[in-house]
């Protein structure tokens, strides 16, 4: 998990207005199981809550999508800067989905017949539309249809593509003025940041790409700060 205010004073126009104090982002990449990047993102935010109280004289209790402009993520870590970051949930609550809803099929036993994969990838989907149709008004939201009319966290997420196997697709809640991205549904976004060939099957999102894993040798650390204005 990677922070910080980026100095975007020579970097080019491209997908997002950039405020005056710089952009604040944040990356969650993937590892182990996904959980302690999101443990780590509640003690963070814990700590800025603090700070914060102390040099105001009152409690705070800050979300990451009040407080980055920019979240971007990848495999488990992707997962989580969509439950955190467009879909505006506290850092303990997107725990408590991760663990109870989306880690036991993430990283249950391999299959180990073409059957047991079609059956993994569909309970998978299955609850990932799930969560997505809990918190919003539909489980096929699509990624760029804003999901609350205040917020202005933007957020991404990476797959690797046979199209792109070197940088990889981003999957983006905002429109680029630079270049297209797919806009496939929350759930689609989430699914293809996690997509293992050796654990589910392929996702395809319309119109003609298919994600068949995640990204291990770019960062979401080094795209976001490559792309964030893209």
């Amino acid at each position: 998990m990677r922070s910080g205010n980026l100095d975007v004073s020579n970097l080019p126009d491209g997908g997002m207005d950039v405020p005056s104090r710089g952009i604040h982002a944040l990356s969650l990449e993937a590892g182990d199981t996904g959980l302690s990047t999101l443990l780590i993102l509640r003690e963070l935010m814990e700590l800025m809550s603090h700070n914060l109280g102390e040099d105001v004289g009152t409690q705070f209790d800050l979300h990451p999508h009040e407080v980055f402009d920019l979240i971007a993520g990848s495999g488990t870590g992707g997962i989580a800067a969509l439950l955190v970051g467009h879909l505006r949930l506290p850092v303990s609550a997107a725990i408590h989905l991760y663990c109870d809803r989306l880690a036991p099929l993430l990283f249950e036993p391999f299959p180990t017949s073409s059957d047991e994969k079609h059956a993994a990838t569909l309970a998978l989907e299955a609850a990932m539309q799930e969560i997505v149709a809990n918190i919003t008004t539909s489980a096929d939201l699509q990624l760029q249809e804003p999901t609350s009319p205040t917020s202005s966290c933007k957020t991404f997420v990476l797959g690797l593509s046979p199209i792109n196997m070197k940088y990889g697709i981003r999957l983006r809640t905002y429109r680029s003025k630079c270049n297209e991205s797919p806009n496939a549904s929350i759930w689609q976004a989430m699914r293809a940041t996690t997509s293992n060939r050796d654990r589910f099957l392929d996702i395809r999102i319309f119109p003609v790409i298919t994600i068949v894993l995640t990204l291990e040798r770019i960062t979401a650390a080094v795209t976001l700060l490559r792309r964030c204005l893209t």
